[in-house]
């Protein structure tokens, strides 16, 4: 008869009772924010590629633990283990205080490498650090920055914009982040118009292809350059394009529902722009990521057996 490892069962409890409280303390900001709205599908993607990894035998003569193997919980382990609830007091305070996010990740995810690492040592342990940092795109960035990115964006979207409807010699000046359009009046450039959404998902979804087409390390940076730039475009293409429309003088489509059935109203222009702007960064990274690939041997994550033991 098989007997219970209870040490086992009481870590992965842990452990996954862990990663529930970081959850339940961004899943407010996933809920309220568009920007982080991907966050929900971000654990999914995590267990994902922790259930891809597949351990190269480790011949134990060659590895010699070193001092702190076996040891880590002590040294490491239990400090944070005792820091942890005081975090957990000053978010019931403080909840929507972004810094305290990271902190939470960062002792959560050396919480979870600790076992890992006393058990097989850095060998292993490696395999899972990227799919556990892979969890930070889910985490919103310290507020400053964030405000500061996107309202650098927005200045510089609105700047390019008027520039090109000048070329084209249509009346049109900048005050802020406003474009004057004369007498078709005034165009804002928003955050979502700023395109920062955007960065976000490309980001998410440059990082999740590399992984999953076995990119090297140069590999992955290229296609996650790749990807910003991508959606950096299409962004620059669509606040363009409303702009456009509203010189000419269809201004009302761009914020009205183009038409109605019955009681469904469909979607306003801009809604609709921004759908097809969050499609054609998706399926331009993902064409960049097979284009990329095909040149290599073409064997991805889907391909890999799903090692259920990883969990």
């Amino acid at each position: 008869m098989k007997t219970v490892n209870f040490h086992a069962l009481f870590t992965t409890t842990a452990i996954i009772g862990l990663w529930m409280m970081l959850c339940h303390q961004l899943s407010t900001i996933w809920q309220i924010s568009e920007q982080y709205s991907h966050g929900f599908m971000v654990p999914i993607l995590c267990i994902f590629l922790l259930l891809k990894i597949n351990y190269s035998p480790i011949n134990q003569n060659d590895s010699k633990p070193n001092f702190l193997q076996g040891k880590m919980w002590i040294f490491l382990g239990i400090p944070l283990a005792l820091l942890l609830p005081l975090v957990w007091l000053i978010r019931g305070a403080n909840s929507d205080w972004r810094l305290l996010n990271i902190i939470l990740f960062t002792i959560v995810f050396l919480l979870t490498i600790i076992p890992f690492y006393d058990e097989s040592g850095w060998k292993k342990t490696k395999n899972i650090v990227f799919p556990l940092c892979f969890f930070l795109v889910a985490i919103p960035w310290p507020l400053a920055y964030d405000l500061k990115l996107t309202q650098y964006f927005q200045e510089r979207v609105s700047s390019i914009i008027v520039d090109i409807l000048l070329v084209l010699e249509h009346e049109a000046s900048l005050q802020g982040t406003v474009i004057d359009v004369g007498i078709f009046g005034q165009i804002g450039i928003d955050q979502a118009c700023s395109g920062i959404n955007g960065l976000q998902s490309s980001i998410v979804v440059s990082l999740f292809l590399g992984a999953y087409y076995k990119f090297k390390a140069i590999n992955r940076l290229s296609l996650l350059v790749g990807g910003i730039m991508i959606s950096i475009g299409f962004n620059l293409l669509r606040a363009f394009s409303m702009s456009f429309i509203k010189v000419k003088g269809k201004g009302h489509l761009i914020d009205n529902s183009l038409f109605s059935i019955w009681n469904w109203d469909f979607p306003s222009l801009h809604d609709l722009a921004g759908w097809i702007e969050t499609f054609l960064i998706l399926a331009t990274i993902l064409l960049l990521a097979r284009s990329a690939k095909s040149g290599i041997s073409y064997r991805t994550l889907g391909d890999e057996p799903s090692n259920w033991a990883n969990l």
